[in-house]
């Protein structure tokens, strides 16, 4: 039988063998951490060659000109209701269904809806109905 002080002895061994297998857990984890950042600091710099700063901020001026010109032609509410009533043309002509034209095509909710609408204002109901 083991005495009490062995007894001591033994707990605080245990108690040690915890703690390293702990740091060796922790440790390793740093270790891998490390790879990550040295990975990320190679991709940075990578990319630090490959973009010139100054050619970066004249692409974001021309931009911003462009956007703030008379340029930007973005559809108008005139434009989507002609394309709405196009699609329900080829509805009429080719007995489409509207998932027969729409396939493969990113067609949103709402796009369906304002297809709908221009349906109905147009006195289109079996085209508003699908």
């Amino acid at each position: 039988m083991l005495s009490i002080e062995a007894l001591g002895i033994t707990y605080q061994v245990m108690q040690l063998v915890e703690k390293e297998r702990n740091l060796l857990k922790l440790f390793s984890s740093i270790n891998a951490e490390e790879e990550t950042l040295k990975t990320l600091k190679g991709d940075l710099h990578t990319l630090e060659l490959a973009v010139d700063p100054s050619t970066q901020i004249i692409l974001y001026r021309d931009f911003q000109e462009w956007l703030l010109s008379d340029s930007p032609k973005f559809p108008s509410e005139e434009d989507l209701d002609g394309a709405a009533l196009g699609l329900l043309r080829l509805q009429e002509i080719y007995k489409f269904y509207p998932e027969d034209i729409t396939r493969g095509m990113p067609f949103s909710m709402e796009d369906a809806i304002h297809v709908g609408v221009v349906a109905y204002q147009h006195d289109k109901f079996q085209h508003a109905f699908h």
